[in-house]
């Protein structure tokens, strides 16, 4: 490979590596999908995002990013008495306390 930026090595001695051919046409790829600017482009090709998952790497929300609560053990039942209304205790269910609220609003 010929020198990056016309520099063999560095100062201590390591080999200067230019940009690979590969990750330039990923980051020219992703440019005419996404239509976001080239560098930022260069560098979701280096960490290998593609097109489709570019908008969720920028905007990352916490819901896509953690399991579905009800894949765990036992957690339908554990939910049970808090979709019927009524929690531990007495205590409503969120959706309960928003239409009593609601309610009283109007």
């Amino acid at each position: 490979m010929d020198a990056f930026l016309h520099v063999e090595t560095s100062l201590t001695g390591r080999r200067w590596v230019g940009p690979d051919m590969a990750l330039d046409l990923a980051a020219q790829a992703l440019v005419q999908q996404t239509g976001l600017p080239d560098a930022l482009c260069r560098v979701l090709a280096r960490r290998g995002v593609s097109a489709p998952d570019a908008a969720g790497f920028l905007a990352p929300r916490l819901r896509d990013l953690l399991p579905d609560p009800l894949c765990l053990r036992d957690m339908g039942a554990a939910a049970a008495p808090a979709r019927a209304g009524g929690g531990p205790k007495g205590i409503a269910a969120p959706e309960a306390t928003a239409r009593a609220w609601l309610s009283w609003v109007r």
